[in-house]
């Protein structure tokens, strides 16, 4: 790792630290019929926008969450898998996870890697370095996680929790949440798996569909 590189990641963390507020949890754990814990939020989707809620999340202390993907590490969203553009179409100064935090956004990381002239004769970001930044952000913020999970359905469970059924290579588990929040990106509108995966919200599909949601209308509830 380089020295530029070494340096932001020291900055990332003095900048968090200057802006952790809250500074502790303040959502009361519900408890699963096992008597454990269960998760305050579920976020189905590693890509950018499931990353963005996780941070969001974290950075108001919701911290008791779990971000599951079916697809292996670095290989979530479109980037490097069904994406057939070059590069981004967005301009290269738009901002994406970062949530307006200078030393997490795209430009720092870049500079970091190639030096302040390599940015200013960018053009468009390359969609491999995106998707390398993602997995930057990911391990610099330490956000949980977990490869190889595809969520097959969603179901309600006792306690007024939610059953998310769980597909991993060892078998089918069972994750208890109080909130879960679909972060599954456009590719999920055009297999249209949603339709039957959330038993809670198969009634409000063709609002979404008409909103162009991409997230479950639980989401919308995440933090009450």
């Amino acid at each position: 790792m380089s020295s530029a590189l070494i340096a932001l990641e020291a900055q990332v963390r003095v900048d968090l630290a200057k802006i952790a507020h809250p500074n502790a949890e303040w959502l009361t754990p519900k408890l699963g019929p096992d008597s454990r814990p269960a998760l305050d939020v579920l976020v189905v989707g590693a890509g950018q926008s499931g990353l963005a809620t996780a941070f969001g999340l974290m950075r108001s202390q919701v911290t008791n969450i779990l971000v599951l993907d079916k697809s292996e590490k670095g290989r979530e969203g479109p980037w490097l898998t069904y994406a057939r553009m070059h590069t981004l179409r967005s301009p290269k100064h738009f901002t994406g996870p970062d949530l307006d935090i200078p030393s997490l956004t795209y430009q720092s990381w870049h500079e970091a890697r190639f030096g302040e002239e390599d940015w200013r004769n960018l053009d468009l970001i390359s969609r491999e370095l995106w998707a390398e930044y993602l997995l930057w952000f990911r391990r610099i913020l330490d956000l949980p996680v977990r490869n190889g999970c595809e969520v097959i359905e969603i179901s309600p469970a006792a306690g007024g929790l939610l059953a998310a059924k769980v597909q991993t290579a060892d078998g089918v588990d069972i994750v208890l949440a109080a909130r879960s929040c679909w972060r599954r990106g456009r590719k999920a509108w055009a297999t249209g798996p949603f339709r039957s995966r959330c038993a809670i919200c198969r009634r409000r599909f063709a609002y979404m569909r008409r909103s162009r949601s991409t997230s479950c209308p639980c989401a919308a509830n995440a933090l009450r």
